[in-house]
């Protein structure tokens, strides 16, 4: 069931943070995104708002009586980047690349490679849900032993949300080198 809210080629903004991206697929409620640095990620379309096409312009969530206001100017001085949280669905019918006979312990190694691939393209510092879902648990003691393997903080992610199917874990720099 494909949705009309977004074309590719928009820019859209995240309702949880303030980060933008411009649409570069759409399959089904999932849109491919690019962010301004290059990275891509997949979302559900749910969690966006179609944003001005300057991306440099805010729109305020959800509410269209509210202008838009310009972006202000970045202070002389650093300031603390904000965590950005991306939430990542490791079910194996999210991936549109493999049949559905495909065995197990394959299904089990390309969701994990995803994982990896998800991890080393993240600059810190970010925050990712995993959702592994429930069942068996060994999607789930796979992806601790990652994020353990990376010295990586995690912890079951919120439960009135995910009940126990997905791992939140936070990245405080790029561990590109790492895997």
């Amino acid at each position: 069931m494909a949705s009309n809210k977004f074309k590719v080629g928009d820019w859209v903004e995240s309702i949880q943070e303030k980060w933008s991206a411009k649409v570069i697929s759409i399959n089904g409620l999932w849109l491919e995104v690019e962010d301004s640095d290059g990275f891509v990620y997949r979302v559900k379309e749910d969690d966006f708002i179609l944003l001005n096409q300057n991306p440099g312009l805010y729109t305020d969530y959800l509410d269209p009586k509210f202008k838009t206001v310009e972006q202000k100017k970045k202070p002389a001085f650093k300031t603390k980047k904000k965590t950005v949280t991306f939430e990542i669905d490791l079910h194996f019918d999210a991936f549109n690349d493999f049949p559905s006979q495909t065995p197990s312990h394959q299904k089990l190694i390309k969701q994990i490679e995803y994982a990896k691939d998800i991890i080393a393209k993240t600059q810190g510092p970010a925050e990712i849900i995993f959702i592994h879902g429930i069942g068996q648990g060994i999607l789930e003691k796979e992806l601790v032993e990652l994020f353990e393997s990376l010295g990586l903080e995690y912890w079951d992610a919120s439960y009135s949300r995910y009940k126990m199917g997905a791992k939140q874990v936070k990245i405080l720099r790029s561990l590109k080198e790492n895997l």
